[in-house]
């Protein structure tokens, strides 16, 4: 009994391998662009995939025969432009050194949680066998 994985996530973190967690076990890492066999402990399975213990996927019910598409989150991009943005408008509006320090510490902080709260891969069943 298992299931396929396979990693089609871009340039987007592409230099690390993602941990795969069944049941919440490790159980594996699969790179970008690989397809990996991941054999089940039982009829079903829960499956997730982290990096570096804080980006991770949703969970998701798998069964044997299944074919998993690891993508990634839309969501991520605007991690990484809106937080940029809200900092140049605090630069440009705040009057004084301090108050501008403050927000830049606010938005940083909402930043941080919002990274280790966020799905940031999708993990999507396809029916058929994938030879990708």
């Amino acid at each position: 009994m298992a299931f396929t994985l396979i990693r089609h996530t871009g340039r987007y973190a592409a230099t690390e391998a993602l941990s795969i967690l069944v049941n919440e076990k490790e159980v594996g890492n699969v790179h970008n662009e690989q397809q990996v066999e991941i054999p089940l402990p039982s009829e079903s399975a829960t499956l997730q995939v982290t990096q570096y213990g804080g980006s991770h996927s949703q969970k998701m019910e798998v069964k044997e025969g299944d074919l998993i598409h690891i993508t990634v989150s839309k969501w991520n991009y605007l991690i990484y432009i809106f937080p940029s943005f809200l900092l140049f408008l605090s630069a440009i509006l705040l009057p004084t050194v301090s108050s501008k320090l403050i927000s830049m510490g606010v938005i940083l902080f909402i930043s941080f949680v919002v990274i280790f709260k966020m799905n940031w891969f999708q993990l999507q069943r396809t029916e058929g066998i994938d030879t990708q």
